[in-house]
């Protein structure tokens, strides 16, 4: 794992550290993201592949940096700018009177 990617998973014990990369490589297996990533961290690569995988943009996007197919401030600006894409869509939803799911941020 990419020393980065640590610094991001670095605030869990050791045993969630592992059940966190664990459920990683089972919702995304890290040969079929590195196969799949077409190279351009968009929206719409993002939702194509968060569909593909059934998760979110985000969790596609910090894969994507385990992976090793980002540099550091590469997926930081990626993920700040999908994050606020995400956000903005829950707030439109919202207003259109459907539900927010609740969600984490894997990019902090």
């Amino acid at each position: 794992m990419p020393a980065a990617s640590m610094e991001v998973q670095e605030s869990g014990s050791p045993i969630e550290i592992w059940c966190n990369q664990v459920a990683a490589e089972v919702l995304i297996p890290m040969e079929n993201i590195r196969n799949d990533y077409r190279g351009a961290p968009e929206s719409d690569e993002l939702d194509g592949l968060a569909r593909q995988y059934k998760v979110s943009t985000l969790v596609v996007l910090k894969r994507i940096f385990d992976a090793g197919l980002l540099e550091w401030h590469e997926f930081r600006n990626a993920c700040s700018a999908e994050y606020s894409r995400v956000i903005a869509l829950a707030k439109e939803r919202k207003k259109n009177g459907a539900g927010i799911i609740a969600m984490s941020n894997p990019c902090e």
